[in-house]
């Protein structure tokens, strides 16, 4: 564990972001969440936008291409249920009606994206030498967010220069 702490924790300082191989995800999980994702993103452009969200009211559901970037996306996260008291502060997932196993590839990989930051991130704490609960409960209540993205062919981007600007993640931890 030490000799991995080491080598992730030297790659997070020298280039801030870090390739992980056997990270637990299986490729099940994986493959599901790309089938739905596809199924979803190839619906005419007026079902998809049904599943528009203003940004006020959280990041969840659809974000249609034609922003600042060449991109759509599709946001999901924790399913709330109604007793839970974060019910109140984080948005619910929505969910299309046309793709209903987007619904359950979601939270299969959102579960084990959130099983796996968990994990890196008590690595981490073990290469900083601090407890794991130090870190680990900064995620904890959290409100993570599952974010799957299509990126258009380069020939079918008109305006857009690029596909995605130039920005930071504002979170604790990001997979990719």
């Amino acid at each position: 564990k030490r000799k991995i702490a080491r080598a992730l924790g030297t790659s997070l300082v020298e280039y801030g972001f870090v390739a992980v191989s056997f990270h637990g995800i299986d490729h099940f999980t994986i493959a599901d969440a790309h089938t739905a994702m596809k199924s979803f993103f190839s619906l005419p452009r007026t079902s998809k936008r049904r599943y528009e969200r203003p940004r006020e009211e959280g990041l969840r559901g659809y974000t249609p291409l034609g922003g600042v970037d060449a991109r759509e996306q599709w946001h999901a996260g924790a399913e709330i249920v109604t007793a839970d008291s974060r019910r109140v502060a984080f948005a619910r997932n929505v969910w299309p009606s046309e793709v209903p196993q987007l619904r359950h590839a979601c939270h299969r990989l959102w579960t084990a994206m959130r099983a796996t930051s968990e994990s890196l991130l008590a690595i981490i704490a073990l290469y900083l030498e601090i407890e794991a609960e130090l870190l680990t409960c900064l995620s904890t209540g959290g409100d993570s967010v599952l974010t799957l993205t299509r990126y258009p062919a380069p020939a079918s981007m008109g305006s857009h220069g690029t596909w995605a600007v130039p920005h930071e993640d504002d979170s604790l931890i990001t997979l990719l």
